[in-house]
């Protein structure tokens, strides 16, 4: 089914005015503005409809001429009226490929400003997973994929990590500087491969033409422009993340989310108190409440600690702060397992993410 709509029905228009009619379909709601591939190929369809429209209009002049002159008289209309159409050909194609060069040009942009180096806080998320082993849970990795999307670096040793694991992450989370740069190419490629067609007949088109320019966002778009316009992970991908046949058996399938980061049910923190560090500190710092750290340590009181005293905190998650005085640091930190001692019911339980981010 044809989607694109004719969008003048002019009885004469010149190439002023299709500049005019192109130049009025960037402030038109009904076109898309964005800075996908998908956005690209919309506006690219509004211009090829204008753009035929003025041929239709082309053909019928100079087939009116014939039926009415002969000689030098109809031969300079003619010429005239393929003169006038060639030049607004090339008005069109032009905005297409311009258009097409920014797209690019913006995706590229965001590349670059994504592959910023991954920050303190990030490195020590990552190693705290890296020490965890092979118990991580779909809702941590969903959690942590969140806290890196700002650095492609830190999302590629993640996917690292995760693949150590037997755990499965949508594919462009981490994508390889390479990999991009293959991706890109090929979909420009394939983009510039339809525009010479901007004013062919549909009926003109091979299938794979028809298929460009009549159903953007099926067909081959799938493959050359989904992934590229895909910059954003919805609760849809989240759900997507899940643990290969033989990791399943170990996948607790709930993680609580608190203020900074993820708190384990499998996996906890224990520190030997120095006396230099306050137990609100340390509560900040892992996520937790201090009321969360007095139930993970019930025979001990954690706002009256002595020197050498070792308390369990319910987190793996050490948020840096570096450079400030009086804050635990990721040396001083032990992951453990969860200790078997009798707790509140539901101490330590996990909340799925998933239904979380709805």
């Amino acid at each position: 089914m044809i989607i694109f709509e004719r969008v003048i029905n002019l009885k004469d228009t010149t190439t002023r005015e299709f500049v005019e009619i192109l130049n009025k379909m960037d402030t038109s709601k009904s076109v898309d503005k964005s800075r996908t591939l998908t956005g690209w190929h919309h506006r690219a369809g509004y211009v090829r409809d204008a753009l035929l429209v003025l041929r239709d209009m082309r053909d019928s002049k100079i087939k009116e001429a014939q039926e009415n002159y002969r000689g030098p008289k109809l031969k300079a209309i003619e010429d005239a009226a393929n003169a006038d159409y060639k030049t607004a050909r090339e008005i069109a194609i032009d905005k297409v490929e311009k258009d097409l060069e920014t797209v690019l040009a913006s995706k590229r942009k965001a590349w670059d400003k994504a592959n910023t180096p991954p920050t303190n806080e990030m490195l020590n998320l990552l190693r705290a997973l890296e020490i965890r082993g092979n118990d991580l849970t779909r809702g941590e990795v969903a959690s942590t994929v969140q806290a890196l999307s700002a650095s492609a670096p830190a999302l590629r040793a993640l996917r690292s990590i995760c693949k150590r694991q037997g755990i499965e992450i949508p594919s462009f989370i981490g994508v390889d500087p390479d990999e991009f740069e293959r991706q890109m190419e090929e979909a420009e490629q394939y983009a510039r491969s339809h525009i010479d067609e901007l004013d062919t007949p549909i009926d003109d088109l091979g299938y794979i033409g028809r298929l460009f320019w009549t159903r953007p966002g099926a067909g081959e778009d799938v493959r050359y422009f989904k992934e590229l316009d895909s910059s954003v992970m919805t609760s849809a991908d989240i759900r997507t993340i899940t643990p290969t046949a033989d990791k399943k058996k170990d996948t607790g399938e709930s993680t609580k989310r608190t203020a900074t980061g993820v708190t384990s049910g499998d996996k906890w923190s224990r520190l030997t108190w120095a006396g230099d560090v306050s137990i609100y500190s340390v509560a900040e710092q892992f996520g937790v409440s201090t009321a969360d750290i007095q139930k993970a340590n019930p025979s001990i009181d954690v706002k009256n600690l002595h020197a050498g005293d070792k308390i369990n905190v319910p987190s793996t998650h050490l948020k840096s702060w570096s450079g400030m005085e009086g804050t635990v640091k990721m040396e001083d930190v032990e992951v453990i397992d969860r200790p078997t001692d009798t707790y509140p019911e539901g101490f330590g339980e996990i909340v799925d993410l998933t239904a979380a981010q709805e």
